[in-house]
């Protein structure tokens, strides 16, 4: 009857609040199955491919990412605050000149 069989699992709750909840709980079943193979399956490639995920940077590391994302954060405001004062130019003229 379904195509994928192995994704529908029966719910252990009752589905006295009709067909949405239901639903809910189906979703929220397939879900838990999905993540639980993800897991599975994709174990062993970190160890494979000697990919490091949970190493703690340095301090010098530390310092060079503070330093970049300082330099950034300070680059996108001046950006803000250029495009806010052009737009703030030009209404003021169009208001000026529909004014006068």
């Amino acid at each position: 009857m379904f195509i994928f069989p192995y994704l529908v699992e029966k719910s252990e709750e009752p589905m006295s609040f009709g067909s949405a909840f239901g639903a809910i709980v189906s979703l929220k079943n397939n879900r838990r199955l999905k993540s639980g193979r993800a897991e599975k399956h994709f174990a062993g490639k970190e160890q494979i491919s000697g990919i490091q995920s949970h190493r703690t940077p340095t301090k010098k590391e530390l310092q060079e990412t503070r330093k970049r994302l300082k330099a950034e954060y300070k680059a996108r405001q001046l950006k803000i605050y250029g495009i806010s004062a052009i737009v703030l130019v030009l209404l003021l003229s169009v208001f000026l000149y529909f004014m006068f």
